[in-house]
């Protein structure tokens, strides 16, 4: 479980990355179909002066697949099965939401064959998004000013 919410998440983050792509990139762009992941990375900044980002999460799993249906609806898949969620794309802001959370994707590179997204949650964002498990919530409590970069590159 705690696997797929992190492929969401990702899903999400490679989301919000697509809104800060210029129409430039290509004018006939269509997020419809189905993307493998090429990367997804979480790196955590704790919000405390000379403290580094840690990279929390990294993954380069090639398995991962996210569809987009002409519909608004849409599902990411891997090895522990498939989860559905909804998507709408306005301008370079990607939106995607499930049952647990929602997310506004920044896009800075959205072609036919590449997507890359890239998004900054705040310590409450990531707080609601893992409210289910009391040890992650704990990790968030103690940090006020932490915040998460989120990364996301797909492929088709």
């Amino acid at each position: 479980m705690k696997k797929t919410k992190l492929l969401l998440l990702a899903m999400m983050a490679f989301v919000v990355a697509f809104s800060g792509c210029s129409k430039d990139d290509d004018d006939d762009f269509s997020i419809v179909g189905t993307w493998q992941q090429e990367s997804f990375e979480m790196a955590v900044n704790f919000g405390i002066p000379g403290v580094d980002d840690m990279i929390l999460f990294e993954d380069e799993d090639e398995d991962v697949t996210i569809t987009f249906n002409e519909d608004g609806t849409g599902s990411v898949s891997d090895s522990d099965g498939t989860e559905p969620f909804t998507w709408n794309l306005s301008g370079n802001v990607l939106t995607i939401s499930d049952n647990d959370m929602n997310l506004s994707l920044n896009l800075t590179t959205m072609t036919d064959k590449r997507i890359v997204g890239e998004q900054t949650l705040t310590r409450e964002e990531l707080t609601e998004m893992f409210e289910d498990d009391e040890e992650d919530m704990d990790f968030f409590d103690d940090f006020p000013n932490l915040t998460a970069k989120l990364k996301i590159v797909l492929v088709r």
